[in-house]
């Protein structure tokens, strides 16, 4: 006979939003909001009850030194990187204005251009997300 606690677990447990569920919540976020930030894919998602905080960094497959965001938890991560494989997101460069507006930025030096043997220390290139590709595209 299962414990009462297990049961509740359970019913939480199938509460929570599919992978699936979420990419294409976040779709219809940046679809429906346009120029949307990491910052408010983070509450979006924390809204949803995904712990949004965490250990992992996106960063530009060209150049590990160039972070889009830092501190995510591995669930925010994959879906971003979801959506971005299906190429149904793209990253835009963006002002820190943007991030201040919503309430977060990083605490690290700006990119401001890529250099050929890449950057010696990390840096951060604020982007925010839209359906359309950028006329260059990060990804």
């Amino acid at each position: 006979m299962p414990r009462e606690g297990a049961r509740y677990r359970t019913a939480l447990m199938s509460l929570r939003p599919t992978q699936r569920q979420l990419v294409d919540a976040v779709a219809n976020l940046v679809a429906e909001s346009d120029w949307v930030t990491f910052v408010q894919i983070s509450e979006f998602l924390e809204r949803r009850g995904i712990r949004t905080k965490g250990r992992m960094n996106l960063s530009l497959a060209s150049d590990q030194n160039v972070l889009l965001w830092s501190g995510m938890s591995r669930p925010m991560c994959d879906v971003l990187l979801a959506l971005m494989d299906e190429k149904r997101i793209f990253a835009h460069r963006a002002s820190v204005t943007a991030y201040h507006v919503h309430g977060g930025v990083l605490s690290l030096p700006l990119a401001d251009a890529p250099r050929a043997r890449g950057l010696a220390a990390p840096h951060w290139l604020p982007v925010a997300f839209r359906v359309m590709p950028p006329t260059w595209a990060l990804h």
